[in-house]
């Protein structure tokens, strides 16, 4: 691997895809800009987080930095 861990393991799209559920860990104002387009509907090939999509439940878990231009009704307050 190019920077630490040095051990990773990879998964494709398809396979992040076949999981009933899927999370994603968004931090910071870095990556404010890359939620909210993959909250609105952004092609993976644009944002590749918008391609995380599980079967039943996709869930995106945010810090206050990365959520912070995103509308209130898309934020569930009992997390």
């Amino acid at each position: 691997a190019p920077k630490p861990p040095p051990v990773r393991v990879t998964m494709t799209r398809p396979v992040i895809n076949s999981a009933r559920c899927v999370w994603l860990v968004v931090s910071g104002t870095d990556k404010a800009a890359a939620l909210g387009l993959a909250l609105a509907g952004a092609s993976y090939e644009t944002v590749p987080a918008a391609g995380a999509k599980g079967r039943k439940k996709t869930m995106f878990f945010v810090d206050e930095a990365a959520a912070a231009n995103v509308p209130a009704e898309l934020i569930d307050q009992d997390f």
